[in-house]
């Protein structure tokens, strides 16, 4: 994630365990990993109702271009608001107090409207607390070997629903299965790789 682009959290129909798959598979592969704020508290990407409360300049641009070629002020804001560069950029949501807790001032663009739900101080406070999860990833991050400096094997690349690797170095290997997909699905092993993983001793030998 970056300031030009959505939050992931608005990628995957945001709910705590779709959160945090994200934030496994940014943390658990291999190479620099980098958490743009907010998102170990699973942020969200905004939705204003008027144009007027947008800064990027290709949205605005964009809107009255739609305008003038006669589209609605609604519809153009419906069609441009998931691609908006603003969407990474509304304030840190702190707490539900004004402003969610980021200044007494005003900010350069509104905060987002969830952020009496979406806020760190109530993530804290849940017992399935994004920003702990987040704390567990970057601790792998600095303890796991595998994590480390291991190797990264991909073990199912034709699926459209699962993700499926290997972290592996001479001390440790890590297995990751994460489901990317909307719905809760069943899933079985592949033979194929069953043989793989059970050399790891990763599933037992039948």
């Amino acid at each position: 994630s970056n300031h030009d682009i959505g939050r992931a959290a608005g990628f995957v129909a945001r709910n705590e365990h779709k959160v945090k798959m994200a934030g496994a598979m940014n943390l658990l592969m291999s190479g620099s990993a980098f958490i743009y704020y907010g998102e170990e508290i699973g942020m969200v990407n905004v939705k204003y109702d008027t144009i007027d409360d947008y800064n990027c300049c290709y949205t605005l641009g964009d809107y009255h271009a739609m305008i003038k070629n006669g589209v609605s002020p609604k519809e153009a804001i419906d069609t441009l608001a998931p691609k908006s560069r603003d969407n990474a950029r509304t304030p840190y949501q702190w707490d539900a107090s004004q402003n969610a807790g980021f200044s007494t001032g005003t900010p350069w663009l509104k905060v987002n409207p969830k952020y009496t739900q979406i806020n760190l101080e109530a993530d804290l406070a849940s017992e399935d607390s994004i920003f702990k999860f987040y704390q567990e990833l970057t601790k792998m991050r600095r303890e796991d070997p595998a994590i480390i400096d291991g190797d990264l094997m991909f073990l199912l690349e034709d699926s459209e629903s699962i993700i499926m690797y290997l972290r592996q170095c001479a001390r440790q290997t890590l297995l990751v299965i994460a489901n990317y997909s909307s719905d809760t699905i069943e899933f079985e092993i592949p033979d194929k790789i069953k043989e793989q993983l059970t050399k790891y001793d990763l599933i037992p030998e039948e």
